[in-house]
């Protein structure tokens, strides 16, 4: 068995220190970033319109631009029983605490919009209204689940006789 003096041991103590050493400060290192505040996200959300080429036919079955209502909304039970007439006058606007905003449109056929908004506080829901020419053989109304502070994309699509919403997560890059 070799004999191991005193320095030889004192240099292997001392490189085993060193090397816990350097651990416990890159472990420090990773553990800075668990006391800084999480970035700040932009409470603005993206809107994106598009309306389909053969949108909103007359009677000649030729493309027309309509008007589409964009609501924020905090329950959709009274959104989904009222009829459009209802909606689209402002002075017949049901005034329970649901309704928290509205923004209206016009939208060619063909076209795309891109709008950023601001969510209302306590907004839970959009809703959407496309006024069509011909209600009775269309879906006029769509209604989508919204989380203000999630990273999400909307996309509405108007259609030739439906309109449809739908929320698309934005992958956050780290």
């Amino acid at each position: 068995m070799a004999v191991i003096d005193a320095r030889t041991r004192w240099c292997r103590a001392g490189a085993g220190s060193l090397v816990l050493g350097v651990l416990l400060l890159l472990q420090g290192c990773q553990m800075v970033g668990w006391f800084q505040d999480p970035p700040v996200r932009d409470p603005q959300k993206t809107l994106h319109m598009e309306a389909a080429l053969d949108a909103n036919p007359n009677l000649y079955g030729r493309p027309s631009p309509l008007m589409l209502t964009v609501y924020q909304l905090s329950d959709a039970k009274t959104f989904l029983k009222v009829d459009l007439s209802r909606l689209g006058s402002a002075d017949q606007q049901p005034t329970d605490s649901a309704w928290l905003t509205r923004e209206t449109f016009q939208l060619s056929p063909g076209e795309l919009r891109i709008h950023r908004f601001v969510p209302a506080l306590g907004v839970r829901l959009l809703g959407v209204v496309a006024e069509y020419r011909d209600l009775d053989n269309a879906q006029w109304r769509a209604v989508e689940v919204f989380q203000a502070q999630s990273p999400v994309t909307l996309n509405v699509t108007v259609a030739r006789d439906a309109v449809s919403i739908q929320a698309i997560p934005i992958l956050e890059t780290p």
